[in-house]
């Protein structure tokens, strides 16, 4: 039992903060992705063919070119305000824990408010994310 006890708390101290929810200390990255002449900080990152989970801190002022994913993505704000936008004319604003689920093949694109820390997710994981998303528009 007492190693049992002894394994999690060796896990525990391998877990960081990630939004809402803990994840290991080994996704944390950090790169540069240039939109622009505007600076995304990509802070965390982790792929695998279940999910891809990325954390990222985008300067206010920034909109997203227009995309799609393959798979279900699911947006969540830490830190600032973004807005969402869709074909079909609807937009849904997003602040600090705004959380929303985008289905598979959905044109959006992502207006930047203010600066702020997001994170994202794909499932299953897509390798080209979210760099691919990030591109020189």
């Amino acid at each position: 039992m007492y190693e049992s006890i002894e394994k999690l708390k060796d896990m525990r101290k391998k877990l960081v903060g990630f939004g809402d929810f803990p994840v290991l200390k080994e996704i944390n990255t950090y790169k540069e992705l240039k939109v622009n002449g505007d600076v995304i900080k990509l802070t965390g990152l982790m792929k695998t063919p279940e999910c891809a989970i990325s954390l990222v801190e985008v300067p206010g002022g920034l909109t997203m070119a227009k995309h799609l994913h393959e798979e279900v993505e699911v947006i969540g704000v830490i830190t600032g305000s973004i807005i969402v936008h869709f074909e079909n004319a609807v937009s849904q604003r997003m602040d600090v824990n705004g959380v929303i689920t985008i289905p598979p093949f959905t044109p959006h694109t992502v207006e930047y408010l203010t600066d702020g820390t997001q994170w994202a997710i794909t499932m299953p994981g897509n390798n080209d994310f979210p760099e691919g998303v990030f591109k020189n528009e």
